[in-house]
């Protein structure tokens, strides 16, 4: 599976996706693998793909329950306070 290209959530693929603009602008998504993957599931799905086995564990490990509940959790903080990390 080829790594997913970013794309802005203003384009025209991000609008035929399905995801409403206010989806789009919660969080990331991964579209395109089947149901859309927003938030931590996409970055999980990121970091399976990595060359590095360590990040990959990891994005194993994120898609577990509850360890998925905590991820989410801490992505949303993340993302709220991206300005003052």
């Amino acid at each position: 599976m080829a790594f997913p290209k970013a794309i802005p959530s203003t384009s025209k693929e991000a609008k035929e996706s399905g995801l409403t603009e206010a989806e789009l602008a919660e969080s990331i998504w991964i579209i395109g693998v089947g149901a859309p993957l927003p938030a931590a599931k996409a970055v999980a799905f990121i970091l399976k793909m990595q060359p590095n086995f360590l990040w990959r564990v990891l994005g194993h490990l994120m898609s577990i329950w509850p360890i998925s509940l905590i991820a989410k959790s801490v992505y949303f903080w993340v993302a709220k306070n991206r300005g003052r990390l």
